[in-house]
């Protein structure tokens, strides 16, 4: 697991220097494409699309905590209730099985829907939560296998690369509408009301727009974290067992059931929510997860 660690901290660094690289390139074609004209707005462009997802991760443990009504366990008292004693020890078993220096939170919520997530902005300000229907109606091998999957989540560092990876999308919508938005300005300013119409077809040319590469940056994104699954699956594995993780996957068949308040971190879920196609999904379907660890493993 040491050289397991390693290999994930190289990872992080060589993520970190292609979205250095993948920015410059998109702020040099911005300015060779507008001859250098749009040097004066580079700060603000860079300030919006950088810092909303990273300021999001930051505060992302406040926010679940509020979403999901958390109790958080103290890692300092042993607990009456021997299944949250053994979830809680469980748990820190596990983070200093895969050799996290620092012990995620641990928390529960009450829900009807068997699921579990891990979320934080580092390896050291991690929290990993389960829902009262997981920990009590699933089996102890298979909430076992649940939790390594979340604490692979925290090694891998997923939060950070998904956060990553939001920032150059942001930079790359904003940068393509950027000429449009400024256009549709001019022309709210300094068109005539007889060639208002100018001013309607850039908005809803703009709208149009908007639409479009935000629903492919969606796809993108989706992507990204089912290919994060199939890793966690394969991590929690080498923590626990394949037939382990197949056990708790199988067990979990069906979507996840999500308030209101809690789709938008559907992704950050062990179990998403159903779509007709994978690729409108956050997460690989069950099939294709328990296939993934029967072909690697060779079960």
């Amino acid at each position: 697991m040491e050289n397991h660690n390693n290999l994930h901290n190289r990872a992080f660094w060589k993520r970190m220097l292609w979205f250095g690289l993948l920015n410059i390139a998109v702020i040099t074609t911005l300015l060779v494409l507008t001859q250098g004209n749009a040097i004066s707005i580079l700060p603000f462009l860079l300030l919006y699309s950088c810092t909303m997802p990273f300021i999001s991760l930051y505060f992302s443990i406040f926010f679940i905590k509020r979403a999901y009504h958390l109790e958080v366990l103290e890692q300092d008292v042993i607990y009456d209730d021997e299944v949250i004693e053994w979830y809680r020890q469980t748990t820190y078993h596990l983070a200093q099985k895969a050799n996290l220096s620092v012990m995620p939170q641990v928390a529960i919520y009450d829900s009807y829907d068997p699921n579990a997530f891990a979320t934080g902005r580092s390896k050291n300000h991690s929290l990993v939560a389960v829902s009262t229907a997981l920990l009590y109606e699933m089996t102890p091998d298979a909430v076992e296998a649940v939790i390594a999957h979340e604490i692979a989540h925290i090694v891998n560092g997923d939060m950070v690369t998904q956060t990553l990876l939001q920032s150059f999308l942001n930079i790359i919508v904003s940068t393509v509408l950027l000429p449009i938005t400024l256009f549709k300005w001019f022309a709210f300013f300094f068109v005539d009301a007889k060639s208002a119409w100018i001013y309607w077809l850039v908005w809803f040319t703009e709208w149009l727009a908007s639409l479009l590469l935000l629903f492919i940056a969606g796809l993108v994104l989706k992507k990204y974290s089912r290919q994060r699954e199939f890793a966690a699956d394969h991590l929690a594995s080498q923590l626990t067992h394949p037939e382990q993780m197949i056990s708790a996957l199988q067990q979990l068949e069906g979507g996840a059931i999500l308030e209101p308040q809690q789709k938008k971190y559907a992704a950050l879920q062990f179990n998403g929510q159903s779509r007709f196609a994978d690729v409108f999904s956050t997460h690989p379907s069950i099939y294709r997860r328990v296939n993934y660890l029967q072909q690697t493993f060779q079960l």
